[in-house]
């Protein structure tokens, strides 16, 4: 029987390593960290954007936050987590379009 290459070895063990911290992002208070940990990455660059370039690119990152806070809500609808990811989500988006006026962000809203 033929020893499979290091190579081939190596990839797999790197799958299976992703595959766990994958599968650890999918319990609530995991994937609310994560989000928590977006959410107040975006707030600090929009704080801080002062160019256009930069104001551009903390909206990019807001939209990516508020969409993990939502992430919370759809994968987790019965979790305790579920009422702060919808705070900090809709606060990130409001203090986003307060500080930006962006219509983009405003526009999900009915």
């Amino acid at each position: 029987m033929p020893r499979l290459p290091s190579r081939l070895f190596a990839c797999a063990a790197l799958v299976a390593v992703a595959a766990g911290a994958v599968a650890a992002q999918r319990t609530p208070k995991a994937t609310y960290s994560s989000a928590t940990s977006r959410g107040e990455a975006a707030r600090d660059r929009v704080q801080a954007a002062t160019s256009a370039v930069d104001r551009e690119q903390a909206l990019r990152v807001a939209r990516a936050a508020v969409a993990s806070y939502e992430a919370v809500v759809r994968r987790f609808p019965a979790s305790g987590y579920c009422d702060n990811a919808l705070w900090e989500g809709a606060t990130l988006a409001a203090g986003t379009w307060k500080r930006f006026g962006d219509d983009a962000s405003h526009s999900r809203c009915p």
